[in-house]
């Protein structure tokens, strides 16, 4: 089991969103998750 405070992604989202960006995530079970992280670069 992995433990933690859960604060990591809080803070990839607020700094994505003020960079305008988006976070999509995709799980499958007995695969595993994907984080895609979109951030405009003008």
């Amino acid at each position: 089991k992995i433990s933690g405070r859960g604060v990591g992604m809080d803070l990839v989202k607020e700094n994505v969103e003020a960079l305008n960006g988006t976070i999509n995530l995709r799980s499958a079970s007995g695969q595993g998750t994907t984080i895609t992280i979109t951030i405009p670069l003008d």
